[in-house]
């Protein structure tokens, strides 16, 4: 059975999985200085007609202004899957949050979150990590942390060493066994 075209992208939450036409089609003219595109959207992954004005001045100092954002095309780096970077969210990330025009988007959505979360994670470890004295719940959520990490590919294997130690010296917890668990699988899955 054929896919639909809008089954070709991931879809994202705010803008769906298919280009937003404008019937905006603007080409580059150097020299000329009056449309400039922006370098990580080639002709080659620029969806025609999706072109949407921007406010050059509202773009964190750039060399050159970026006068029109396009939908383009893109293949997430982390789950291989192909996703638009709209030109409303383009718009968005480089007039209202502030991103340098030299940020990209290589992620989709769901690999973005996820990406965050792990992030997070990993703060949360080193916060915990740092502190002298830790509580057995603040152990237990040490490990759990540092386990995501590693299965996440974050942390190297040798983590999972202190890890081990850190259970053996814990106090009796419902979520030890769980721990255990997993931990075993980690350590399996990286052999």
């Amino acid at each position: 059975m054929p896919r639909k075209k809008s089954d070709d992208f991931v879809p994202h939450p705010r803008y769906g999985d298919e280009p937003r036409l404008t019937g905006l089609n603007p080409k580059e003219n150097s020299g000329t200085g009056k449309v400039y595109l922006h370098w990580h959207s080639p002709s080659e992954v620029r969806v025609p007609n999706t072109a949407i004005a921007a406010d050059t001045s509202r773009q964190l100092q750039p060399t050159i202004a970026v006068t029109h954002y396009f939908d383009s095309r893109r293949r997430c780096v982390d789950c291989r899957d192909s996703f638009l970077f709209f030109a409303a969210e383009q718009k968005y990330w480089y007039e209202v949050l502030g991103f340098p025009l030299e940020s990209n988007c290589v992620r989709c959505v769901p690999c973005r979150k996820k990406q965050r979360g792990l992030e997070t994670q990993r703060q949360r470890y080193e916060d915990l990590f740092a502190l002298e004295d830790r509580t057995a719940n603040q152990d237990i959520e040490l490990v759990e942390s540092a386990l995501t990490l590693v299965a996440a590919g974050m942390f190297g294997t040798r983590t999972l060493e202190r890890m081990r130690s850190l259970l053996k010296q814990a106090e009796p917890h419902r979520k030890l066994e769980g721990l255990w668990r997993r931990l075993r699988e980690i350590e399996e899955a990286s052999r």
